[in-house]
């Protein structure tokens, strides 16, 4: 009875120079275990691929994509579960839910197929009404009460999903999906933005805790103010350029938009709580 082969070199030296996938499966099967099987398929699969670093570009951009959707989805079930049943909330709720859906499905298309073109060329069309809708926000009353009802834990954990696109960003640009210095800038600034609300113990929601908040809060606007501000003027030209396909457009035409209104809301509950502190001095 032949034995199975032990040798996992290219040409087996044991069978009168029969490769490996020439085995007859049977006999591999035999005397052998699990483990060996799989690595058997494993060196089938992988052994002769030819893999270089452009091949995760595409990976990359899925990545981004999905958590971008995974994060505006975070900020749907945050507001649905703090806000009461009124007509308000209700209002909120499908206002942000047809927003989603309209940015993320014109996000997709121009990210994820070529009827377009190169999506880095249309970057500004989704971050500028994004912002300009973020800050309208602050103006109107259900998407006050909205922010205004985000728990410490969950502005933490809506602020985390900042450490991950800036790391996106850092890999990006290696993969050449961004310019370094906007990797460097932007990347950088988004880390710390989502570093500093876990670096401290201190209530996101507490108005006990103003001097953190303000820092935490003021860092974030001013980064994402940077990265729109870079996004249209040095990723776009450089985009262009360099032909690259760019990020996923979900991440700057529906993600950043809400983490940027996170910020402009927590700046707006700190201005308030400073007028009725004056008012309760004077």
């Amino acid at each position: 009875m032949d034995k199975p082969c032990r040798s996992w070199n290219s040409v087996c030296t044991d069978c009168s120079g029969r490769t490996k996938s020439q085995y007859d499966v049977r006999s591999l099967l035999r005397g052998t275990n699990l483990r060996r099987i799989s690595f058997y398929v494993y060196l089938e699969t992988f052994a002769g691929a030819q893999m270089t670093i452009q091949d995760l570009v595409m990976p990359t951009r899925v990545s981004i994509t999905i958590t971008a959707i995974v994060c505006a989805f975070t900020f749907y079930r945050s507001f649905r579960e703090n806000l009461p049943r009124s007509e308000d909330s209700k209002m909120f709720l499908k206002a942000l839910a047809f927003w989603m859906f309209a940015m993320g499905s014109i996000a997709f298309v121009f990210t994820h197929t070529s009827i377009f073109g190169l999506p880095g060329a249309y970057l500004p069309m989704g971050v500028v009404p994004g912002f300009v809708i973020a800050i309208l926000s602050l103006f109107w009353k259900p998407a006050q009460d909205a922010f205004a009802s985000l728990s410490d834990i969950q502005i933490r954990n809506l602020m985390a999903y900042r450490t991950i696109f800036g790391a996106f960003l850092i890999a990006g640009a290696a993969l050449g999906l961004f310019p370094i210095i906007f990797a460097l800038t932007a990347g950088l600034g988004d880390l710390l933005a989502g570093w500093l609300p876990a670096l401290s113990n201190k209530s996101m929601s507490d108005s006990q805790n103003r001097p953190w908040r303000w820092i935490v809060h003021g860092w974030g606007t001013i980064d994402l103010i940077d990265v729109a501000v870079l996004g249209t003027f040095v990723v776009r030209p450089w985009l262009i350029e360099q032909q690259s396909l760019g990020p996923s457009m979900l991440l700057p035409w529906m993600a950043v938009p809400l983490l940027f209104a996170v910020n402009l809301h927590g700046l707006r509950l700190l201005v308030i709580e400073r007028r009725e502190v004056r008012s309760l001095l004077s």
